[in-house]
């Protein structure tokens, strides 16, 4: 039997081919925050104090004043950071610092294990972004607050997946 000379070399080339796409195939790794993407319903307990001065005790006295209210929201990854992701849980704005607005979409920081941060939310003063603040597969807690000079303000946030 003769072998064509021009077949092994057809088939070496098929299949230098073959293990190139293959061994050049890029291996695709998971994210960590595709468990923590998609709707949720937000309930926001906004706290605020009232303060009311009463003349028969010659003093005032702080009462704080709560308000809960939902509303359909949603996490994403960021597209800048790939340790970020955006939370979108209101409309409402929050304050302004240094000329920038922190409403109640933010792109927050989180870890490997569901842990929220956010830096760009601590203004000076009484700006604050406290844990505990977590993510897990199906729910989200965080919590900010802001004031001074006698008053504060408290948002509560806890979302659950739909």
């Amino acid at each position: 039997m003769i072998i064509h000379p021009i077949r092994p070399k057809i088939i070496l080339i098929l299949f230098s081919i073959l293990f190139c796409f293959v061994a050049c195939e890029k291996e695709q790794q998971d994210d960590y925050r595709d468990k923590y993407v998609g709707d949720y319903k937000f309930e926001i307990t906004y706290s605020d104090p009232i303060y009311i001065w009463v003349d028969s005790l010659q003093t005032g006295i702080l009462i704080w004043s709560d308000s809960t209210y939902y509303y359909s929201g949603f996490i994403k990854k960021s597209l800048n950071v790939n340790n970020r992701v955006l939370i979108h849980w209101g409309i409402d704005t929050l304050t302004t610092i240094s000329d920038v607005v922190y409403t109640q979409s933010n792109e927050m920081i989180v870890d490997s294990s569901g842990v929220l941060s956010y830096p760009e939310y601590s203004g000076g003063g009484h700006t604050h972004f406290y844990p505990p603040a977590y993510l897990r597969n199906d729910s989200a807690i965080f919590n900010f607050g802001m004031g001074g000079i006698g008053s504060w303000v408290t948002w509560d946030v806890i979302g659950v997946k739909k």
